[in-house]
């Protein structure tokens, strides 16, 4: 089983592909991916923050230890490269059942059932 991107939004911009924000400044982007799996119903959503260095070194002094779990940084955003990137990634997270390759895709991006107890 495979996992596909079947849409992505942002709380943070009106349009993705326009966003350009300066690459000399902190920035970052907060990006829900619906994922599910290809071929068959249904998706779930991870969120992962899209951000440049300078937007990690600002939040690690303002807190003290920023942990880089759910990230992608890049040094000027580009949502073109950030979708190949994200597809690529998604590629190599196959499994057997839609929880193992959930997990395998929580690494990149906050899964909505992530350590979810029934």
């Amino acid at each position: 089983m495979r996992p596909v991107l079947r849409a992505s939004f942002s709380p943070d911009v009106e349009d993705l592909e326009s966003f350009a924000p300066p690459a000399d400044a902190p920035w970052s982007v907060y990006v829900v991916l619906l994922v599910g799996p290809d071929g068959s119903e249904g998706e779930e959503s991870f969120g992962v923050t899209i951000c440049n260095a300078l937007w990690l070194e600002d939040k690690a002094k303002a807190i003290g230890v920023l942990l880089g779990r759910h990230h992608l940084v890049m040094p000027s955003f580009d949502w073109a490269r950030a979708q190949a990137f994200i597809d690529s990634f998604l590629a190599r997270c196959d499994g057997d059942t839609w929880p193992a390759v959930a997990a395998r895709v929580g690494r990149l991006g906050y899964w909505e059932f992530e350590d979810y107890q029934p």
